[in-house]
């Protein structure tokens, strides 16, 4: 498996969130983070899918 940015922020994240659950953090640290890694993850999602249409038209002009 090969270590990505995304991979890091995502698991730096969700590692974090469970920490502060598990450790009692204040709940708007909580909010914080869980807003961050929603937020990262549907940027990531809509990127992901733009690329993937791109990708896919790019090899249809080719044939």
């Amino acid at each position: 498996m090969k270590i990505t940015t995304d991979l890091v922020v995502v698991g730096g994240l969700s590692i974090a969130l469970i920490v502060g659950v598990v450790m009692g953090a204040p709940a708007e640290l909580l909010t914080g983070i869980a807003g961050g890694l929603s937020g990262y993850l549907s940027k990531t999602a809509v990127n992901h899918f733009e690329n993937s249409h791109e990708i896919a038209r790019e090899k249809d002009e080719v044939k």
